[in-house]
């Protein structure tokens, strides 16, 4: 059976199992998922219409062709 502990704190109130004394509030450990190039370091190649993907790190980004383009792997603003 859950019982709180202490006072009444909105979402952070704190129940504990009184069977197993298990608490609601617990701290977790972050892992990491995906970890991507800076923004600067990308280097793209086309993969679909109008959509590139980084070589290194499996970024996709769309793009709008005539106001940008591809040059040498990276993502170039064209002066209008």
């Amino acid at each position: 059976m859950w019982e709180q502990k202490g006072d009444d704190k909105g979402r952070w109130t704190e129940l504990v199992d009184s069977e197993t004394g298990k608490s609601s509030i617990q701290e977790h450990k972050l892992k990491v998922i995906w970890t991507g190039c800076k923004e600067d370091k990308h280097s793209f190649e086309f993969t679909g219409n109008r959509e590139l993907t980084c070589k290194r790190c499996g970024y996709v980004k769309n793009i709008i062709i005539g106001f940008e383009k591809l040059e040498n792997g990276k993502v170039v603003k064209v002066n209008l």
